[in-house]
């Protein structure tokens, strides 16, 4: 059942910095953002979901956008949304704080994982967002309504709720490393890990493994990535139009076998999903 308050608790809860990354951690993380900012060329539009998926349609599949709202007001934004099913989400957030897959009956809104929101439950949500936005001062704020994806079914291993949510990762252009983020009925429907989602890490050769550098959980060692080729040259292009050293594309196979670019990401979190012979392997890369 829908519980409002732990709803903006654990969307307070989001905000906070891990306590659990270790010192090698951390300055792996660090690093890459200060190489990011010093490889950036130009203005940073992958921090807001939209203007990014204006950048790479012309070349890419990209959800369609239903509304777009450069503030908390869901109601507004919702008049203007015509399909009962879609996905609302801060354009600015990653993590996936705050992010709903709705169906809207009438003035209800369901939930794939089951909670059955009003218009003024979204509203107070994308309020508290706002306010966490304000307090710990991000350059972006705002809403948007997008179209709901379905996963192939070659990628629906483990559930058939939500979506596969495949991050490649990118270092100087190219592909280095990826995870693949799998719903389950325990995640609400969510590729988020934090809510219970099974995932694992592979290879540059598209293998989910067991190698000691990554850590990875609940999938067959050596099986291969459906579509790996295809997204990973889809993510490449990708990469190449913004100029930061490193990258990390999202993305997802539809059911007729097109790949789709959900977001991007330029500090993947790269060095939560590693050991610490990962992270001594990651250095070794950052270093050449």
């Amino acid at each position: 059942m829908y519980n409002r308050n732990k709803a903006i608790e654990n969307i307070a809860k989001g905000y906070k910095k891990s306590s659990h990354m270790t010192k090698s951690m951390r300055k792996l993380r660090d690093t890459i953002m200060r190489m990011n900012r010093r490889s950036r060329k130009q203005s940073d539009v992958i921090q807001d979901k939209y203007k990014f998926k204006l950048k790479i349609q012309k070349f890419a599949n990209v959800p369609e956008t239903y509304a777009v709202e450069y503030s908390a007001d869901v109601v507004s934004l919702l008049d203007r949304v015509k399909a009962d099913t879609f996905v609302l989400k801060p354009i600015h957030l990653s993590r996936g704080i705050g992010i709903r897959t709705l169906t809207r009956n009438g003035n209800v809104f369901k939930d794939i994982n089951g909670d059955e929101l009003t218009i003024t439950d979204l509203s107070v949500e994308a309020g508290a967002i706002y306010k966490q936005h304000r307090l710990n001062l991000t350059s972006i704020n705002g809403v948007m309504a997008e179209e709901k994806l379905i996963s192939h079914p070659d990628l629906q291993w483990y559930s058939d709720v939500g979506i596969a949510d495949l991050r490649f990762m990118y270092f100087k252009n190219e592909f280095i490393m990826g995870m693949g983020r799998f719903p389950t009925k325990e995640s609400g429907g969510y590729s988020n890990i934090a809510r219970g989602a099974t995932w694992g890490m592979f290879s540059s050769l598209g293998k989910f493994t067991h190698d000691p550098r990554y850590k990875s959980t609940q999938i067959e060692n050596n099986k291969r990535l459906p579509f790996f080729i295809e997204m990973r040259n889809v993510g490449k292009k990708v990469v190449e139009q913004f100029g930061y050293l490193f990258q990390a594309v999202d993305m997802t196979v539809t059911p007729n076998g097109e790949v789709y670019v959900i977001e991007s990401e330029r500090t993947p979190q790269l060095e939560k999903y590693l050991t610490s012979e990962g992270i001594q392997w990651a250095w070794s890369i950052v270093e050449e």
